[in-house]
C-alpha cells in the first residue's frame, strides 16, 4: 500500500464587499485627495478706523476679515493684548487723557494662520473746552518738536490745508483729528474739506514715534471770528490798529519815529479776524500790563494809548516807546493768519515799562549798550505773564477757547525761545554780560537777560502765579531815580556797572517772589553786591 498523503485545506475565499462601500470608505478616509477645499489664511478686508472722542466717552473699533472659518479675534492696545476681546468689534472703557494717541490693532487667527490689522489711533479730547496755559514743559521738560500750522483756508470751497513739521522726522504717519469727527492718517501737508463753515474747528495732530511714544499739538481752523463777550477796560489803555497813519511825534531828544510806517489796511483783516477783534485783545493785554505797573506810567496826552503800524521793511515787531502816541511797528505777517500775540505783548511791555515810573522813566535813561538786562528781561516777563493771565482767566476778559488756544500756542513757542537761550548760556559756561559790545556782530547780553527771564518764569511756575510776583518785581524796579540811574551807568562798560545792573534785577526778582535769590543767581555767574541788594530790597516798606 502506498503512503497516505494528507493535503492542506485550500485557503478560504475572501468576502469582498460591494464596490460602493469601498469607494465610500476611501472617500471618507482620504480628505486630502483631489477635489478637497484648501484652508485659507485670514486677510483684513476692512481695516479699523481711527476714532476721536471727548473724555470720558468710549470709542468703538471694527475690523472685517476673510478666510476659512472659524476666525478668532484678539484686540491690542499699543502692541499689548487686551484681555476678553474675542469679537470683530471692540469698545474701549471710558476714556481719559492718558488714552490720547493710543494705537489699536486687531489680530485675526484661524487654522491656516493669522494677520494683524493696521493700527487705528484714538484721539481723546479733554472734557472741558477751556484752554489752560503753563510753561512747565517748555521750561523743565523735553521741548516739543511737532509744530502744525494752518497753511490756508479757502472760504469759498471750505478746503483747509494743514502744514507742519516735526524735527524728529517720524516714519509713522501722523494722525489728524480734524474737529468735525473726521480722522485721517498721513504726512504733511493734509487737505480737508469741511461741510460746515459756520463755525471754527480745533485740529489735533498726533505724532507717533518708536516705543509707542506719541505727542500732540492743536491748531485752530478759523472760518468765523472769535465769539468775544466784551468786558470793559479803561479807555486810557486802548490799543488801535488805525486804517491811516497818525502824526507821530517824539518825546525823546534824538529819537525820530520811522518814516516808512504804513497802516494795516482792510486787506489784512477779514471775516475770520476783524480789526476790532485784534484791537480788543491787545487792549485787554495793555490793561493787564498797566495793572502790573500799578498805572505808574508817564502819560502821553493824558493816557497810555497805543497804535500798531505796519513796517514794510520789518521781519518782526519793535517798540516805539518814545512816540506820541506810543506805537508798535510790526511786519505785515502779524495780522496775516493767526496774529503774533506773544511778540505784540512783548513790544507793548517795552512801551509801558520804559515809560515807567511816571516820575523818572527808564526810557532814555538806560538806553544804549547796557539796556537789555532791564528792558529785554522785563519785556519777556511781561509777554509771558500777560498770556498766562488772559488764557487762564479767559472768562474774565470774555475770550473764547479758540482764541485763547491761538494765544497759548504763540506764548509756548516764545517760552521755548527763552529756554533755548538759557540752555546755550549754560552750555557756553555762563558768559555773564550786561554790555553789548558794539564792535562785534553778536549780542553778548542775550544769554544773560534770557536767564533773568527764565528764572522769573521758573519761580512763577512753582508759585503757579505770574501777575502778583511780576507786580511786586516791578514795584521795586519802579524805585528808579537819578541815583540809581547813575549807578546803572548805561554808557559804561565796567565791572562795577555790571554788578549793579545784576544786583538790581536779582533784588527785584527776590522782592517779587519774597525769596532771597542771591545764591541761585550767583550759581549762574551773576555778580551781586550784598550791601546794594539789601538797600534795594528794603527800599519798599
Amino acid at each position: 500500500m502506498g503512503q497516505l498523503q494528507v493535503r492542506k485545506p485550500a485557503a478560504p475565499t475572501p468576502i469582498i464587499p460591494p464596490l460602493r462601500f469601498v469607494i465610500m470608505f476611501l472617500t471618507t478616509a482620504c480628505p486630502s485627495g483631489d477635489g478637497a477645499s484648501p484652508q485659507v489664511a485670514p486677510a483684513i478686508s476692512v481695516q479699523p478706523q481711527s476714532q476721536s472722542v471727548t473724555a470720558p466717552a468710549t470709542a468703538t473699533f471694527n475690523v472685517t476679515a476673510t478666510g476659512t472659518a472659524p476666525l478668532s479675534y484678539q484686540w491690542n492696545k499699543n502692541g499689548s493684548a487686551i484681555s476678553g476681546t474675542p469679537s470683530a468689534t471692540y469698545t474701549t472703557p471710558a476714556t481719559t487723557s492718558a488714552d490720547n494717541g493710543a494705537q489699536y490693532t486687531a489680530t485675526v487667527t484661524n487654522i491656516a494662520g493669522s494677520v494683524t490689522s493696521n493700527p487705528a489711533t484714538l484721539i481723546v479730547r479733554a472734557e472741558s473746552t477751556i484752554v489752560a496755559l503753563d510753561y512747565s514743559r517748555e521750561l523743565f521738560g523735553t521741548a516739543p518738536t511737532l509744530r502744525p500750522t494752518v497753511q490756508s483756508v479757502d472760504v469759498s470751497t471750505h478746503t483747509v490745508v494743514i502744514q507742519g513739521e516735526d524735527s524728529r522726522a517720524p516714519s509713522i504717519p501722523f494722525t489728524f483729528s480734524l474737529g468735525d469727527g473726521s480722522v485721517t492718517n498721513g504726512f504733511f501737508p493734509q487737505s480737508h474739506l469741511y461741510t460746515d463753515a459756520s463755525r471754527n474747528y480745533v485740529v489735533r495732530v498726533t505724532a507717533h514715534y518708536s516705543l509707542n511714544e506719541t505727542d500732540s499739538a492743536d491748531v485752530v481752523v478759523r472760518f468765523v471770528p472769535p465769539q468775544i463777550t466784551a468786558t470793559s477796560f479803561p479807555a486810557a489803555v486802548t490799543v488801535t490798529i488805525p486804517a491811516a497813519v497818525p502824526a507821530l511825534g517824539s518825546r525823546q531828544a534824538g529819537y525820530t519815529p520811522p518814516s516808512n510806517l504804513q497802516p494795516f489796511d482792510d486787506s489784512f483783516f477779514g471775516p475770520s479776524l476783524p480789526r476790532s477783534t485784534a484791537e480788543y485783545v491787545l487792549s485787554q493785554a495793555a490793561n493787564v500790563e498797566a495793572d502790573i505797573l500799578e498805572n505808574d506810567i508817564e502819560q502821553v496826552n493824558g493816557d497810555w494809548r497805543q497804535v500798531v503800524l505796519r513796517d514794510p521793511a520789518a521781519s518782526g515787531a519793535y517798540s516805539i516807546w518814545y512816540s506820541t502816541p506810543i506805537a508798535v511797528g510790526a511786519a505785515a505777517s502779524f495780522f496775516q493768519g493767526t496774529p503774533g500775540y506773544s511778540s505784540l505783548f512783548h513790544e507793548m511791555g517795552h512801551n509801558l515799562s520804559l515809560n515807567a515810573p511816571a516820575s523818572f522813566r527808564y526810557g532814555g535813561r538806560i538806553d544804549g549798550n547796557a539796556n537789555a538786562i532791564f528792558s529785554e528781561a522785563v519785556a519777556q516777563m511781561f509777554q509771558h505773564s500777560v498770556a498766562y493771565e488772559l488764557v487762564n482767566n479767559a472768562s474774565k476778559y470774555g475770550l473764547p477757547s479758540d482764541l485763547t488756544l491761538e494765544m497759548a500756542n504763540s506764548a509756548r513757542v516764545s517760552a521755548q525761545v527763552v529756554r533755548g537761550f538759557y540752555d546755550t548760556y549754560i552750555g557756553q559756561g555762563k558768559p555773564f554780560a550786561t554790555w553789548n559790545d558794539p564792535s562785534t556782530t553778536v549780542d553778548e547780553t542775550e544769554g544773560t537777560f534770557m536767564t533773568v527771564a527764565r528764572q522769573f518764569m521758573i519761580h512763577a511756575e512753582q508759585a503757579k502765579a505770574y501777575i502778583g510776583p511780576l507786580t511786586r518785581t516791578m514795584r521795586l524796579l519802579r524805585t528808579f531815580n537819578p541815583t540809581l540811574a547813575a549807578k546803572y551807568a548805561p554808557g559804561t562798560n565796567s565791572a562795577a556797572a555790571d554788578v549793579f545792573r545784576s544786583t538790581l534785577m536779582v533784588a527785584a526778582l527776590s522782592y517779587g517772589f519774597k525769596q532771597d535769590l542771591r545764591a541761585e543767581f550767583r550759581a549762574l555767574n551773576f555778580g551781586i553786591d550784598d550791601a546794594t541788594f539789601t538797600t534795594l530790597y528794603n527800599s519798599i516798606p
